[in-house]
């Protein structure tokens, strides 16, 4: 093929391409069984060649493809980079629906996608195991394959909803998820302290045992702002959540000794950068900081006007911010009503 026809159906026409390579409908749902089946078996030599067979018919590629997608087959580095995956991306690379698909662009980006994903996932495997003897995938290539990943809605959807459930339930988020917005070291070594691994190893990497608490508050913060970068407008619960952070980081900065009410968790200190030890005046500033932080991220979340000039400015007295700071919330309350303080 020419370079003048790179990217152009090789056929006279779209009509005579169909008339010769896509099955019909019966022949359709048989392919897709065959697929599903040898999926569920690990049978990746009998899918590629199902893909070899009809590797110039859109349609029957796309119901293979769809089944790969469902059985996830780059769902861990590890998996990528298992040979009879390989080979099955090697050859699904090589179909038509890969290299000049014109069916529906929802359907044609499930295949994409999922390429993509391993394109993603085994360029992890091979940078932390150099000496596999497995060839990198090129920058390029892995560049390209972020951008599809960042602009398919249905990876995006799904790597939001992962990581509110991590933040809002503590549900493990996949390993995809932990590799692309940067959790994955603190996640392991999360779980390594959570479940009480010897200390020697982790002082061997690490050179001292690492705090629990800290690990944990370093994630959260990384899934935060990833969750957050991924919508306009997130969820209320989380936007709840958050508010009843913004309150407490307010009491803390007009009424430091409230450090010791029941409420105020050495994780939620952690999380803040507030040295429970340090003087007041320090606890001060910095809990003064962390609201004026987190009140950016609400007006940049929910549009609302900020609050921290307000709370802090210097031409008001201070008792008139200790009546008033308790009062700044995500949303209208009914009169009479006190948020927080």
């Amino acid at each position: 093929m020419s370079a003048g026809t790179v990217g152009k159906s090789p056929y006279d026409s779209e009509a005579v391409r169909r008339m010769i390579y896509e099955p019909d409908w019966k022949t359709l749902e048989n392919i897709s069984e065959q697929a599903k089946d040898m999926l569920e078996k690990r049978d990746y030599e009998g899918v590629g060649r199902l893909l070899c067979r009809y590797g110039e018919s859109e349609d029957a590629v796309s119901r293979i493809a769809f089944h790969m997608h469902k059985a996830d087959l780059s769902r861990t580095p590890e998996k990528a980079a298992e040979k009879g995956i390989m080979q099955l991306f090697d050859i699904l690379s090589g179909t038509y629906l890969m290299r000049n698909g014109r069916i529906n662009p929802e359907e044609n980006s499930i295949p994409k996608a999922m390429a993509a994903k391993h394109t993603f996932m085994l360029d992890h495997y091979v940078r932390e195991h150099p000496d596999c003897g497995i060839a990198r995938p090129e920058a390029e290539e892995v560049k390209a394959a972020v951008r599809i990943l960042d602009g398919d809605t249905v990876t995006q959807d799904k790597a939001f909803s992962e990581l509110y459930d991590y933040l809002m339930m503590c549900q493990p988020p996949s390993p995809y998820v932990q590799l692309r917005y940067g959790m994955a070291e603190d996640y392991k070594l999360h779980q390594a302290l959570e479940y009480g691994m010897e200390a020697e190893p982790l002082k061997e990497k690490y050179g001292t045992v690492p705090d629990h608490t800290v690990v944990s508050a370093r994630l959260t913060k990384t899934a935060e702002k990833a969750l957050e970068s991924l919508c306009n407008r997130p969820p209320n619960p989380y936007l709840d959540q958050l508010n009843e952070e913004l309150e407490k980081l307010g009491r803390l900065a007009v009424n430091p000794k409230s450090i010791d009410d029941f409420f105020i968790y050495n994780d939620f200190l952690v999380k803040y950068g507030i040295d429970r030890k340090s003087p007041e005046e320090v606890r001060i500033r910095q809990a003064e900081a962390a609201y004026r932080e987190l009140d950016a991220r609400f007006v940049k979340m929910t549009g609302r006007r900020p609050y921290a000039d307000e709370l802090f400015g210097r031409n008001r007295q201070k008792t008139d911010v200790a009546e008033n700071a308790g009062d700044r919330s995500l949303r209208n309350k009914p009169k009479g009503r006190r948020m927080g303080m």
